[in-house]
């Protein structure tokens, strides 16, 4: 039992600016010479997409190539980390990343502990 042969029109439609013909059955063979033309929009949707990923990696990527940004810890933040490690005076403090000093300083002057920074940055930005 043999098929006919039929030659498809799609609609144009307000996205698609070209008319494209989709042979189904051609001499025989099922769906042989499937032509899909891309329109303008569809490139440009995809080069939207492209856009759109790689402004989200920058997003993403950046900070971790170039450092984070330096943030001062506040003064009531410091205190209620310190009361939660439950200081006692002359015990050893070791602050990694310690910035500016501020947590060192609070801990030294007020809970009475030996503090010790490590910054690999001389100067905070």
């Amino acid at each position: 039992m043999g098929f006919p042969e039929f030659s498809g029109v799609c609609k144009v439609t307000p996205f698609t600016t070209k008319v494209r013909t989709v042979p189904l059955i051609s001499q025989g063979s099922y769906l042989t010479n499937i032509r899909l033309e891309l329109t303008i929009q569809t490139y440009l949707i995809v080069l939207g997409a492209i856009i759109v990923i790689f402004l989200a990696g920058l997003w993403y990527f950046v900070p971790l190539l170039s450092g984070l940004p330096w943030i001062p810890a506040k003064t009531k933040r410091i205190h209620r980390a310190l009361e939660l490690s439950a200081l006692i005076p002359g015990e050893k403090l070791y602050d990694l990343g310690a910035g500016d000093g501020r947590v060192l300083i609070v801990a030294a002057r007020d809970y009475g502990a030996i503090a010790i920074g490590i910054e690999i940055s001389p100067v905070p930005e």
